[in-house]
């Protein structure tokens, strides 16, 4: 199959931006043969720092081995967020792509995206059947098995491939929020650049300055001017955005999200986060999902 590039001159348009990143979705998808599920894990993929790029069914599993009982059995909901979105995840983090089994019995390829080093997304690919359920109500579950049964086992061949496709599927999902020019960059544009790559990682003022190849002071001088705001500042605005977008896109926990985006501990990112949106962040995640 071939998949027709994303073109740097392009309609500057959110509904556009969403339905090529469906378009690519769903291409990978019949190319492999298998559902993608991404994790956005630095709230990158957004539209203009606030629309979420890829659809609820694109950012959550929907396999009906996953959904199976899920929201009627606490314990097994439980057990699927722990296992998904926290151990493999953090596996992730690592850089190298792996398969993951499921306790339910299911398997998927895990992909990671890294960006300057930085785990950014996971790409999961599946579902496969994997060993048997490890969780004693799974394995006696008729439905289970009747759903493992029909998958197909993973292949070290298939395995490859998946790999090679869906690192191109995840540079192709950044590429939409980060186009590449082969116009320079303005200083404003480098600055950012920077913001919106580097947000979540440990930076600090002499690395953009670094970056700018400019002292520290002269930076600093030159961020105020441009962005009306010190470096700091600016910053932290860009980590409060990137945890807005994590808790509207995803159920990790708040702790989580704080981690995710750079803040040092969880009490200091709920106090900006009130500061800046009015509420803590679980209640303006409670209010985001049930608007007035």
């Amino acid at each position: 199959m071939r998949f027709t590039p994303v073109h740097h001159q392009r309609e500057d348009t959110f509904a556009f931006a969403q339905a090529e990143a469906i378009r690519l979705l769903d291409g990978f998808e019949r190319a492999l043969c298998c559902r993608i599920v991404v994790h956005d894990r630095a709230g990158l993929l957004t539209w203009r720092r606030t629309e979420l790029l890829l659809p609820p069914e694109r950012r959550r599993h929907c396999h009906p081995l996953c959904l199976h009982r899920r929201l009627a059995r606490p314990a097994w909901n439980r057990l699927c967020t722990e296992h998904c979105l926290v151990a493999v995840n953090e596996h992730a983090r690592l850089g190298e792509p792996f398969l993951h089994r499921c306790w339910k019995g299911g398997a998927e390829l895990v992909v990671p995206v890294m960006l300057h080093e930085h785990h950014v997304l996971t790409i999961f690919a599946g579902m496969f059947r994997g060993n048997a359920p490890t969780d004693a109500a799974a394995a006696r579950d008729e439905n289970v098995a009747a759903i493992r049964k029909k998958l197909p086992k993973p292949t070290a061949r298939d395995q490859a491939d998946h790999i090679r496709l869906l690192s191109l599927l995840g540079n192709c999902l950044l590429q939409l929020v980060r186009p590449e020019s082969d116009i320079p960059l303005s200083r404003l544009e480098k600055i950012r650049a920077f913001l919106r790559d580097r947000s979540s990682q440990h930076v600090s003022l002499e690395d953009l300055a670094r970056d700018l190849c400019l002292s520290p002071g002269h930076c600093s001088r030159l961020v105020t001017a441009l962005l009306g705001k010190p470096f700091q500042e600016a910053l932290r605005e860009e980590r409060l955005q990137r945890g807005a977008v994590l808790l509207r896109s995803h159920d990790y926990s708040v702790s989580e999200i704080a981690r995710l985006v750079g803040f040092e501990s969880e009490y200091h990112f709920n106090r900006k986060f009130k500061e800046a949106f009015g509420l803590p962040p679980g209640a303006w995640r409670r209010n985001s999902e049930n608007p007035a």
